[in-house]
């Protein structure tokens, strides 16, 4: 089983329904993650290896 640090994104869609409460936008949170999510594809680009190019090794 994974934990939550293994899955950012479970631990955000458990997120949403209380800051849509903070908020008082019951869409806010889904945007906001919908927007980080996204961003977060285009930043983490995958080498060959199957690795996000942060991480690859030379």
């Amino acid at each position: 089983m994974r934990s939550s640090r293994e899955s950012p994104e479970a631990t955000a869609v458990l997120l949403t329904e209380p800051i849509n409460r903070i908020t008082d936008d019951r869409d806010f949170a889904t945007r906001l993650i919908a927007e980080a999510l996204t961003k977060s594809d285009h930043d983490w680009q995958r080498t060959p290896s199957g690795r996000p190019a942060a991480c690859a090794t030379a």
